[in-house]
């Protein structure tokens, strides 16, 4: 509990006209190792820890904190399911959580220069189909508030973020300028300043705008297949996999074919003596 005792030289009429106090010490300490809470994934996590039965370290935890350092400032002031709080966290935090397929928790994002946990080739699959992401959900263009003021109905920052081949996008596909322009008002994410432009692959975490633009800037390739090797049966949502296949030439391929190309497993379908996967170019 806080305690707070405010004088004021004219105390009645002030307190009156008071609707909002605010503070600016530190918020809540972690109940995982005792420390300030800055990071929205360490937010995420204590929630987990404090309000719910779960006891564990979560798969992948230790990458996530390492790869982000986006910081949060976050108060509720009215009650609010955990579920819509941990979702929030989540998508201002440019990550999913949740329960594998063992019952273990887990933390899913795209590392800066991701690697491939398994390599699938010809005899490893069956029934695949190759699909682009719809130019619909192609994102040129986000205008963000963040750094939400504690006490007014308004946001400290603001951004408008535009991929470098926005002009390349709008042609090739007959968007118009004010098209797939997408408007977010972000309540927890206080830092690092967002980007106005996409930068390099390997920067994709550096902040809110550069980590969805790699997801939804431009056409991502979607592979839907069937696993026949029982030794890749164990694959699950959140894995990071490779595709050589010789009998198939990947459309809309770099220079180097399926060699250009990493993909996570986005959802599984398991049934006796089969694995059916979807997976999304990273």
């Amino acid at each position: 509990n806080v305690y707070l005792q405010v004088k004021f030289k004219d105390s009645d009429e002030t307190f009156k006209d008071l609707d909002v106090a605010y503070t600016g010490e530190d918020g809540l300490t972690s109940i995982v190792d005792g420390s300030a809470i800055t990071k929205i994934n360490q937010a995420h996590y204590d929630l987990l820890r404090r309000f719910t039965s779960y006891g564990g370290v979560p798969t992948n935890y230790s990458t996530l904190n390492s790869a982000r350092n986006w910081e949060i400032r976050y108060w509720i002031l009215e009650s609010t399911p955990l579920i819509k709080v941990l979702e929030k966290l989540a998508f201002e935090g440019g990550f999913i959580g949740r329960f594998n397929g063992q019952g273990n928790f887990q933390y899913i994002f795209i590392p800066n220069s991701p690697s491939e946990s398994a390599t699938l080739q010809d005899n490893d699959i069956s029934d695949i189909q190759i699909s682009l992401t719809p130019v619909n959900n192609l994102v040129t263009k986000m205008d963000i508030n963040y750094e939400k003021h504690p006490s007014q109905n308004k946001y400290l920052s603001n951004a408008t973020s535009v991929s470098d081949s926005d002009a390349n996008l709008l042609s090739s596909y007959n968007i118009a300028s004010d098209d797939n322009i997408k408007r977010e008002n972000l309540d927890v994410y206080v830092s690092p300043t967002i980007n106005e432009s996409r930068g390099n692959a390997s920067n994709k975490n550096d902040c809110f705008y550069r980590y969805y633009d790699h997801i939804n800037g431009q056409p991502r390739i979607i592979v839907d297949f069937t696993v026949v090797n029982p030794s890749h049966y164990g694959l699950d949502v959140g894995d990071i996999i490779a595709i050589e296949l010789n009998d198939l030439t990947l459309p809309f391929a770099g220079s180097s074919g399926w060699d250009d190309y990493l993909f996570m497993v986005t959802s599984t379908q398991r049934t006796i003596g089969k694995l059916k996967i979807t997976a999304r170019e990273v």
